[in-house]
């Protein structure tokens, strides 16, 4: 868009305009004049491509706007979303040049159902358990009163300090007999 176009010299055939000139400076004026902004509407036609974007058009009962979320903005969310699904977006208007087509790139989106995404994602991981049996009542088992003691847990403080603190404490807690600090060896 480096250039002015003369908007009147398009009247004659010789001034006529290409067709990149015209989605060029359609672009320059749907990204000028439209800050990003909430849009609500219906998926339909959502398709996630290989290389990890979405696409997809958000419709109302009257109109329809193609949509794109790129692989950045969408590893944020729990699960892509279903057609039919209503959602709020947050996106930026634009024109897609090479087809001449006005859509919208997605950097949000937010369902409006209850729980939304993050729902749907635990509830494909409950099914998915439920299918492999994990979550059968008979495999279920009690806890233990007190824990095997793992080497690694809890231990974030530096080994001089642990043993100077389990000088000082003198015996461990009486609440948990198998709890040692940090840095001391089962020896």
């Amino acid at each position: 868009m480096g250039q002015s176009l003369d908007l009147f010299a398009a009247v004659s055939p010789e001034g006529a305009w290409t067709v990149t000139q015209v989605t060029r400076r359609a672009r320059a004026v749907v990204e000028g004049g439209l800050l990003p902004l909430w849009v609500r509407g219906e998926i339909s036609g959502f398709k996630a491509w290989q290389s990890g974007h979405w696409y997809f058009a958000l419709r109302d009962r009257s109109a329809q706007i193609r949509c794109v979320m790129f692989q950045k903005d969408n590893r944020r969310l729990p699960a892509p979303p279903q057609d039919g699904m209503q959602v709020f977006l947050f996106a930026r208007p634009t024109v897609w040049e090479e087809k001449g087509e006005f859509r919208l790139t997605v950097v949000d989106l937010l369902s409006t159902e209850a729980g939304g995404l993050w729902q749907l994602a635990f509830e494909k991981a409950k099914a998915a358990l439920a299918k492999d049996g994990l979550l059968d009542p008979a495999r279920k088992r009690a806890l233990p009163r007190y824990p095997l003691r793992s080497p690694r847990m809890g231990c974030s403080i530096r080994r001089a300090n642990a043993r100077s603190r389990a000088t000082r404490s003198g015996s461990p807690s009486s609440r948990a007999p198998t709890a040692r600090p940090c840095g001391t060896s089962s020896r």
